[in-house]
């Protein structure tokens, strides 16, 4: 869904995109830098658990994100597009989602065994696109589904901002809704995959 608008989004933070250009940033030091913040996020709440504070929490979180998605943008601005650039991004994101979410069951928004059941379905999302995209046929699943990347971690951010501002009880049934959203995702896109191959065969 948010990867639809990507483009337009892109136009809005040109300005930023351009800026970052002329300072000699490079899209691969925006993916490292947003690896270490969600890595600083990660031990923060690891050392402080619940008494972490939001702001920080908060600020980690955006920034890292801000940054994850800026990197694409300034690549192709830059030209500085690559096999290689495109492989970190990828990586990292997976290994940033996975930070996020650990982070926030250390906060106390979600248990272990939640945080569990949401990253085996983000990765599942993402392996059944990896994995057919793989398969050279020209299959492209980026849009199938409600819960691609950009989606979970706008609805985590929300679910956490309810659950500091006392709204726990909310925040957990969004949570929910998330997961069951992810799940329907993966079977989504298993069909949407099953359907192309039935149709070459």
């Amino acid at each position: 869904m948010l990867t639809k608008i990507k483009p337009l989004l892109n136009q809005y933070m040109f300005f930023l995109i351009k800026a970052l250009a002329q300072i000699g940033v490079t899209p691969n030091l925006l993916t490292i830098s947003s690896l270490l913040l969600a890595s600083l996020l990660f031990v923060a709440t690891f050392i402080l658990g619940g008494s972490t504070p939001p702001i920080l929490v908060a600020s980690l979180f955006g920034v890292s994100g801000l940054f994850d998605f800026l990197d694409g943008g300034l690549a192709r601005y830059t030209g500085k597009t690559s096999k290689v650039g495109a492989f970190l991004d990828s990586t990292v994101d997976r290994i940033n989602e996975a930070l996020f979410i650990a982070s926030f069951a250390y906060c106390g928004m979600i248990s272990f065994q939640e945080a569990y059941l949401i990253i085996v379905g983000s990765l599942l999302v993402s392996y059944t696109r990896a994995r057919a995209e793989g398969l050279k046929h020209n299959v492209k699943l980026e849009g199938v589904g409600l819960m691609e990347r950009a989606e979970r971690l706008v609805i985590l951010f929300i679910i956490y901002i309810l659950y500091v501002s006392g709204f726990a009880l909310l925040s957990k049934i969004v949570f929910y809704l998330l997961v069951v959203a992810v799940y329907l995702t993966v079977v989504h896109r298993i069909m949407a995959i099953i359907t192309f191959f039935g149709k070459k065969h």
